[in-house]
């Protein structure tokens, strides 16, 4: 009798002694399934992903292997007009990833609204210096103003008939500070080559899918390790999040965000997300070609 009472004791320790490592095991359980949860549900930014293997808009793609600055720089070219909402998207990436290799001059402004997309407060570049151990250099152009009637200049262009598409190629021909080549891709992958989809159903190039025909906002980055493009807003640059309801606020508010970019403390998180993930899409870029 005693020694089987001996027994359901010990039998009733090793039981509760296995009860003591189940509060561990349902912890680990929900460690495990939180950080699988997390993991899927905030996925790890990934530049690479923005870049295409064939010509489509808003992504970087790579044109050749040819590197047109005919030397070891890095060479950024930005064209684009003073109302546009793409440019203006781009140009607050294209602002942090410059100043990193040179002196940045800029003037706050803002685009045109279009349907579906507000107005967007913009930085309209003025200048830039690179820094004497950089390798990267920055040209930019703006073909068109801010309604898009007129170039710079105030050559008259209508866009209802495409003549901003010819006028804003003349303005990239006849711009000394832009290379031939620049001119060439421009026409081939803008004008001549189809890559919309229109809502008739017809495959239409960029230049020409819109009611008003122009050269739309495009970037291209050159070097030693080739030649990429990307046309209209950057993919993770959405225009909706900057986005304004009246030119007025955009005005305001890109005089508020530049100042907070210039001092590396933007407020709105989705704004300053937006931005960096821009620009360490532009700089994966430039790694690619250095």
């Amino acid at each position: 009798m005693a020694k089987r009472k001996a027994d359901r004791k010990t039998k009733t320790k090793k039981q509760d002694s296995k009860l003591i490592y189940i509060p561990f095991i349902v912890l680990g359980v929900l460690i495990v399934a939180l950080v699988g949860f997390t993991s899927y549900s905030h996925p790890v930014f990934s530049p690479a992903s923005y870049i295409s293997s064939s010509p489509a808009p808003f992504k970087f793609f790579k044109v050749n292997n040819q590197n047109y600055a005919g030397n070891a720089t890095v060479q950024i070219y930005f064209i684009s007009w003073y109302g546009c909402p793409y440019g203006a998207t781009d140009s607050w990436a294209l602002y942090k990833v410059l100043t990193q290799y040179g002196t940045v001059n800029a003037t706050p402004g803002h685009s045109i609204s279009e349907p579906n997309i507000p107005f967007i407060p913009a930085l309209w570049f003025e200048g830039y210096q690179s820094q004497p151990n950089s390798n990267v250099d920055f040209h930019f152009l703006y073909i068109y103003n801010e309604n898009l009637t007129a170039t710079p200049t105030g050559v008259p262009v209508n866009p209802t008939n495409g003549s901003a598409v010819t006028i804003g190629l003349q303005e990239i021909k006849d711009n000394l500070s832009f290379a031939p080549w620049i001119y060439n891709l421009v026409k081939e992958y803008e004008v001549d080559t189809p890559m919309v989809t229109t809502s008739s159903g017809l495959n239409d190039s960029i230049a020409y899918s819109t009611p008003a025909p122009h050269i739309a906002t495009l970037i291209i980055i050159t070097g030693p390790g080739g030649t990429y493009m990307e046309i209209g807003f950057l993919s993770p640059m959405n225009p909706d999040v900057i986005g304004q309801s009246s030119a007025t606020a955009a005005q305001q508010y890109a005089e508020q965000l530049y100042s907070q970019l210039k001092s590396n403390d933007i407020t709105n998180s989705s704004v300053k997300t937006m931005i960096d993930q821009g620009s360490q899409v532009i700089n994966y870029v430039i790694s690619q070609v250095q």
